[in-house]
């Protein structure tokens, strides 16, 4: 799990997604651990925010209630993902269901309603957009940079977030042209990818009448 080494805390974040909630007897007890054990590893999980400490469960016996410890949404990111699988089988499902052209339709008006949620609220103009776009996607993960002029250049991404569904279905491809073309609000054309095997993606991005949204 990402930012988790410890076997022991690793073991009590799977522990708890899987029981919802425990307390440290109980996560001793499944762990195979003491308490003293338990409640140290406890520690820098709740000082990281990923697991918190509910109100005290009021036990049927005599003797002291005892903490109900529970992950924080923060810990969702410590769990297994597959979007590269669930992307892939969705488009390939795309791909052989409906035409070509309607597929490409499908993927550019869903980049283009994302685009519309990102942008709202941006000044019109490829040069104040552009930094904004760069920005957008310096936070998703495709290490972008531009050369070129104001109103005219190439933007480049060093990295693809979904590379390895991209080089299995290179029709998603389609999805960031429109996604940039609307963010930019002007004519882009891809002329480098990573699922061609081209060592970065590159766009070319120019001013005209209306977002072309063109691959190459």
């Amino acid at each position: 799990m990402a930012c988790v080494t410890d076997a022991s805390q690793v073991a009590i974040v799977r522990h708890l997604k899987q029981h919802r909630d425990s307390t440290v007897v109980e996560l001793g007890r499944a762990l195979g651990r003491t308490s003293v054990t338990v409640r140290h590893h406890l520690a820098p999980l709740q000082q990281a925010g990923l697991v918190e400490a509910l109100p005290r469960r009021h036990l049927r016996g005599p003797g002291r209630p005892e903490k109900v410890y529970r992950l924080t949404p923060l810990a969702d990111d410590l769990l297994p993902e597959n979007y590269a699988e669930l992307a892939c089988r969705l488009v390939d499902h795309l791909l052989q269901t409906v035409p070509e052209a309607e597929a490409a339709r499908i993927l550019s008006g869903s980049a283009r309603d994302l685009a519309r949620r990102l942008a709202e609220g941006w000044p019109d103009g490829l040069p104040a957009r552009r930094d904004l776009c760069l920005q957008a996607l310096e936070t998703r993960g495709y290490f972008p940079s531009w050369t070129g002029s104001q109103e005219a250049g190439q933007l480049r991404l060093t990295h693809c977030p979904y590379w390895s569904a991209a080089i299995h279905s290179p029709a998603l491809c389609q999805f960031d042209t429109s996604l940039l073309g609307g963010l930019l609000g002007a004519s882009v054309t891809l002329e480098h990818t990573f699922a061609r095997g081209d060592p970065d993606c590159e766009f070319r991005v120019a001013v005209d009448t209306l977002p072309a949204y063109r691959i190459k």
